[in-house]
Formats: C-alpha cells, sequence, structure tokens
C-alpha cells in the first residue's frame, strides 16, 4: 500500500521525496536505491496515481518529485504537465520512463523537467546526483528569475523617476514663462473693471476673462508645485498640528461644497513628533482631501458624501496617513495611473492631473509610499511613511 512521510523512519531527513509509481515492484526498488544513496537523509512518500501526487502537493512538505510517465490511463506527457502546473518553481520533477524516446524527454524537459533517468539505468550514485542537481538548479532558476524581476522593477522605477525629472524641469521653465504674462493680463482685467466700471455685456466678459485667467494660475501653480516637489526642509512636527492645520486648509471647500458632505478626522491618542516637510506634507495631505471631496460629488441624492482623515502607527515605526471616501467606484486601472503626471479623469472640469502626481511625489521624498485602493466599497488613499519618532 502506498506510504506516507510518517512511515518513515527518517524523521530527521532533509529530503522529503515524493515518488510517483504505480507499480510497486518498481517503488520497492526504486527506495532501496535511494536508501543506499542517502542513507538517512530522505524520507518518502510513494502515490499511485496523479490525482493522489497533486494532494500530496498541497498536504506535505515536497522537495522533489520522481514521476513514473507510465501512469495507467496517461500518455507521454499527459501526466507530467498538470503536475508541473501545480507543483510550480519551487519543486523540481524528474522524469521515470521504461522507454528511451528522445523526442518526448525532449518536450517534457523544455516543459521544464529537471531530468530524466531510465529505469533499467537507475543506480544510487545516478540517483543522488540527479536529485542533488535537480535542486541545486531548481533553486538557481527561482533565484534568477527573483533578480530579474528585481532588475525589471528597479529599470520602471528608474525610468518613472527619469520622466518625472524631465516633466519637472519642463514644468519649471513654463512657469516662469507664464507667470509674468498672466499677472499682467490679470491686472488689466481689474484696472479696466474699477476704471470703466463695465455693466451687462461687457462686464460679463471681463469676468468670464478674469475666471479663466485665475484658473490657468492655479494650473501654473499646479506646475510650480510639481517641479519643486523634490525641494526637502524637513522639520520636528506634531502630527495631531499638522492634521488640524491641514483641516483649516479645506474646511472652506466642504462649508461651501453645494452638496451634503462631511469631514471627519481621527486623530492619535498620545502626542506623535515626526520629522518632515511641514508645507508639502500639509499639500499632500490638501490634495488628497481634495481629491476625495471631488469624488463624493458625483454620489447624487442617495446618499451624503463621507470623507475621512485617519492616523495611526502601524508595525512599530510607521505612520499610516489615510483618507477615506465612499464616492463612485473607481476602475482598478485608473487608479493604477492615478499618479502619472497629467493622467486625470476631470478633463471636462479643467483638471490637469498634477495633483495626486505631486503628493506621489512628495510621499517618496519622505522615503514613503502612497496606495489607492478600492475596499468594501470605499476609495482609500494611503500614506505610509517611516516615523523617525519620538513620544511626548
Amino acid at each position: 500500500m502506498p506510504l506516507s512521510l510518517s512511515d518513515s523512519s527518517d524523521t530527521t531527513s532533509e529530503l522529503n521525496l515524493l515518488i510517483v509509481e504505480d507499480d510497486e515492484d518498481d517503488f520497492l526498488i526504486l527506495k532501496h536505491q535511494l536508501k543506499r544513496a542517502f542513507g538517512g537523509g530522505a524520507k518518502f512518500l510513494w502515490v499511485k496515481s496523479l490525482r493522489e501526487a497533486m494532494r500530496a502537493v498541497d498536504l506535505d512538505p515536497v522537495s522533489l518529485i520522481l514521476l513514473d510517465l507510465g501512469l495507467p490511463g496517461s500518455n507521454a506527457g499527459s501526466s507530467f504537465r498538470p503536475l508541473a502546473a501545480k507543483a510550480g518553481p519551487r519543486i523540481p520533477i524528474i522524469i521515470l520512463t521504461g522507454l528511451n524516446n528522445p523526442d518526448t524527454i525532449s518536450s517534457l524537459l523544455a516543459a521544464g523537467a529537471q531530468d530524466y533517468l531510465i529505469k533499467d539505468e537507475v543506480n544510487p550514485q545516478l540517483l543522488e546526483k540527479s536529485i542533488r542537481y535537480a535542486i541545486e538548479r531548481s533553486k538557481a532558476t527561482q533565484e534568477i528569475e527573483s533578480l530579474a524581476n528585481s532588475l525589471a522593477s528597479t529599470e520602471s522605477e528608474l525610468l518613472q523617476a527619469a520622466k518625472l525629472e524631465a516633466v519637472g524641469r519642463l514644468a519649471a521653465g513654463l512657469v516662469h514663462q507664464l507667470k509674468n504674462p498672466l499677472g499682467t493680463v490679470m491686472f488689466g482685467i481689474n484696472y479696466l473693471s474699477t476704471t470703466l466700471k463695465p455693466e451687462g455685456t461687457t462686464a460679463e466678459v471681463l469676468e468670464r476673462m478674469g475666471t479663466s485667467v485665475e484658473r490657468a494660475d492655479e494650473i501654473v501653480s499646479d506646475l510650480l508645485d510639481f517641479s519643486s516637489a523634490a525641494e526637502y526642509n524637513p522639520e520636528t512636527t506634531d502630527i495631531s498640528e499638522l492634521l488640524a492645520s491641514t483641516v483649516e486648509m479645506v474646511d472652506h471647500r466642504f462649508q461651501n461644497a453645494g452638496f451634503p458632505v462631511a469631514l471627519q478626522i481621527s486623530k492619535p491618542d498620545e502626542p506623535i513628533e515626526i520629522s518632515v516637510d511641514s508645507r508639502k506634507m500639509k499639500h499632500l495631505l490638501v490634495n488628497l482631501i481634495e481629491n476625495s471631496l471631488d469624488a463624493t460629488e458625483s454620489i447624487g441624492d442617495l446618499e451624503s458624501g463621507s470623507v475621512s482623515l485617519e492616523c495611526k502607527l502601524i508595525e512599530g515605526n510607521l505612520l499610516l496617513l489615510e483618507v477615506v471616501d465612499n464616492g463612485p467606484h473607481v476602475r482598478d486601472e485608473v487608479l493604477a495611473r492615478a499618479t502619472e503626471p497629467f493622467f486625470t479623469t476631470k478633463s471636462q472640469l479643467g483638471g490637469v492631473g498634477l495633483g495626486l502626481s505631486v503628493a506621489d511625489r512628495i510621499a517618496r521624498l519622505h522615503g514613503g509610499e502612497l496606495r489607492l485602493r478600492r475596499e468594501d466599497g470605499l476609495t482609500r488613499a494611503s500614506l505610509r511613511i517611516p516615523t523617525g519618532l519620538t513620544h511626548s
């Protein structure tokens, strides 16, 4: 009958070998040779079918699989591929076969098998060598894949940083080119409005011109914020005071929202001091809060809008600041791009897509991370920053 790992007396073994073999005589021969190869250094789990093997991979710790290609009801490769998919890259598989079929063997090696052994040619030395090499190759492959993923991620981050720097330089140049002309135009509008005291259509045109110039000035200010986001002037700040100051900056927006919406604040119970650039941190939080406020405007009459600013210590050395709103569902692909410069879903309302991009740059400047996600019907903008805190 099939054995479980507990049937072996080698309880201190380092290798847990899953043997998938329907023929008991072949299993006993293989087990004898494995014991000669590893002595007490291996434990054996014997199963007779692919179904049992799939279950064993889930339930038992397995170092390597020895798979017989001649299982009942399977042809060449039909048992290997589902088992390989189940085992994944962490568990290497060695093929056992009674036939030396080069085409089949080549296809299985290309599909991920670490090695193959012809049953009649197996001996303890060959088994030990094949198993040791298979495990080492599997580990090396996983390390290479992990390194490749890490390099790809780093390359993506460096590319994004280079793009942001280029956009920042462009924005800085545009700000200086646009700020003075806009100021001159606004001065002219104010002068005409005061001197001519226009009425009717003329007054309406001047008012619209003034509104447009103010909007253009806001865009220029956003560009200025973006271009200067890399400047960092930290100071010791009490978190509760920073939150209170932030609320004062956005209170008028909630008072004049034109729809039912409330801002709730959750401050830490104990005084917390942290070294941050207070002006930039308030700018970051204002951007997040105003973004949430804009989102709740489209709820309609079914419920009141709700925006909350929450702050707490997590994991001992991290400060979590979260802005949460009950605005409409936001698609995952939109959240994934929300911090890209100039990406916006509010272009029809005059948005230029810099608010969250500036917030993300400020978060990174503080060694933190800004994450946007949808959870339990709420949109959460979560900022995690290292504390460097002293508790008073």
